[in-house]
Parts: structure tokens; C-alpha cells; sequence
């Protein structure tokens, strides 16, 4: 039956309204949602990518090794020797230097966090990257920013924005303002997840800094937002530092550490999946057949 009158057209401008919406919510699901990995070790087949770094990393299966960790998933995972020099430790390029920045990055670690080990002052950070479009091929190491992990008391261990608690400061990350400066503390052994992500600002001009913690079941237990790290652009006039892509992240050891040996798994970084025109396509496609059909309904 075809719709006629004042009724019709006002079902018609509701089913256009509709079909907009849809597609917009399509789009929007599949931009929030859908990333590529472009670096993503696991350790089942090899250490491909993991770049000793004043320490040795040795891939292992799970329940064996020095420490005798079980593995979070699969059969295998890695240890890496964290002796008491700086920065010493291991680090990966995430599949290589991207000068390209992707409107998002993720990267994130899998650790091993045992509040029985070491010794009060120990520590470690983990410390991820973007490149510094400065005009060369690969680009410069721009702004880092991360975690810092250390023994806070005998058996406890707190982990937090890593300026704070022994981590990278190379380019003086005190200097911003983090939302959370309450770090979290761990008195149960397990599997953590750190994870860092890089995100434009509402107005497009600078990239904020979110890092968070989960357990080994995906629970969220800590974030912290840092604001403004990067500029997205070189004509930014408050910082001549802005952004590429993925560059590396960097597991170190920080001075006088005591802690020999830190398992670690599933080594990740990510970007945004292209929204491809073929896929909005399919999705104007379905609304437009759903709208016909409402039509000759």
C-alpha cells in the first residue's frame, strides 16, 4: 500500500530521520570498535620484535622458566632480566616506525606482578611512545609516558603514573597534570594488563594520554588521564613537539634495582581499521532497501 497525504510524507521525513541515524550509528561502531593490531607478540612461536635492551629476554612455556609463572594464555610467554642499571631491559618497535598519525594508538603489556618479590625501592617502568614528525623518514622519539612499578612495602607493590613512581621522565612528564596521582597498590599475585592510549582532544590540537590497569580477567582497576602530551600539528605554538604514529615501547629497570627476572606476555600496539568506502557504502545500501520496502509496505 503507498503512503499518500500529510500522514505519508510524515512517516517518510521519520524514516529518513531513522535512516540517517542508522548510518550513523553504524559508522560510529565501526570507527569505536574495529582496530588493527600492528604489532602483537604473544611468544607462542618465537620473540620476534623484542629487542634486548641491557637485558635478555628468553621466551618460555608456561609453568617452566625461572620463575615458573603460568602462562595468561596459550603455552608460552617471556622473561626478562631486569639487573639494577636504568633503563636496562628490553624494547620493540611495534612493527616499525610510522610517521603517520592514526587518529588513535593503543599499546599495551601483559606483566607478571608478584608481591613477594624484591626488595622495597625495586622497580621497573613501562614506557610507550609516538613518533616526532620532525620532517626525517623515521621520525624522532616524541613524548613517552606510562607506568612506573615499585615496592612500596613488604608486600606490596604500587603501580602508577611513572614520574611518580620510577619511571621514564626523560622529557619531563611531571610537568603535566595527571587526573589520578593515587597509585595502585597490588597485594595479590597475577597477571596485570597495562595499557596506554593516545587520543585526540575534542578540539583536534592535541593528543591526551589515558593509561589503565586490568587483571587477568579484563576488570579495569586503575586509569589516569594526562591531557595535552603532544600537539597533533607543527603550528601548535605551545609546543614544537607533535605527533606520528606507533614508535616503540620500552620496558627498563630503574637504579639500584634488586629483582632479577619480570615475565611479561601479549606485547601489543593498535590502530584504527580504515573505515572503507565499500563498508559505508554497505551500510547506506541497507538503509535505503529498508526505506523502499517501508514504502511499498
Amino acid at each position: 500500500m503507498e503512503a499518500s497525504g500529510d500522514g505519508g510524507r510524515m512517516n517518510m521525513r521519520y524514516l529518513g530521520i531513522v535512516a540517517v541515524s542508522m548510518v550513523a550509528v553504524m559508522l560510529g561502531s565501526a570507527i569505536a570498535n574495529a582496530e588493527t593490531l600492528v604489532y602483537n607478540q604473544g611468544f607462542e612461536t618465537n620473540t620476534d620484535g623484542i629487542i634486548d635492551y641491557g637485558g635478555t629476554v628468553t621466551r618460555v612455556a608456561s609453568g617452566s622458566g625461572t620463575l615458573g609463572v603460568t602462562s595468561v594464555s596459550g603455552g608460552y610467554h617471556a622473561e626478562v632480566t631486569l639487573a639494577g642499571v636504568y633503563g636496562n631491559g628490553f624494547y620493540t618497535r611495534n612493527g616499525g616506525y610510522s610517521i603517520v598519525w592514526p587518529g588513535y594508538v593503543r599499546q599495551s603489556i601483559l606483566l607478571y606482578i608478584d608481591p613477594a618479590a624484591g626488595a622495597v625501592d625495586d622497580g621497573y617502568f613501562w614506557d610507550p611512545g609516538l613518533t616526532k614528525l620532525d620532517g626525517t623518514p623515521s621520525g624522532t622519539w616524541g613524548r613517552g609516558g606510562g607506568f612506573g612499578v615499585k615496592k612500596t612495602a613488604g608486600d606490596t607493590w604500587s603501580l602508577g603514573a611513572e614520574d611518580d613512581y620510577g619511571g621514564f621522565d626523560w622529557f619531563n612528564n611531571t610537568g603535566f597534570i595527571h587526573t589520578n596521582t593515587t597509585a595502585l597498590t597490588i597485594t595479590a599475585a597475577g597477571w596485570y594488563k597495562l595499557q596506554t592510549e593516545w587520543l585526540e582532544s575534542t578540539d583536534g590540537l592535541w593528543i591526551d594520554q589515558r593509561n589503565k590497569v586490568f587483571n587477568s580477567g579484563g576488570t579495569e582497576l586503575w586509569t589516569d588521564m594526562v591531557y595535552g602530551v603532544l600537539a597533533t600539528t607543527d603550528n601548535v605554538t605551545q609546543s614544537d613537539i607533535w605527533a606520528g604514529g606507533v614508535r616503540y615501547s620500552w620496558l627498563g629497570s630503574v637504579d639500584g634495582n634488586t629483582m632479577g627476572v619480570l615475565a611479561f606476555d601479549d606485547v601489543q600496539a593498535a590502530v584504527p581499521e580504515p573505515v572503507t568506502m565499500a563498508g559505508v557504502m554497505l551500510g547506506i545500501g541497507s538503509v535505503v532497501t529498508y526505506v523502499r520496502k517501508r514504502r511499498t509496505a
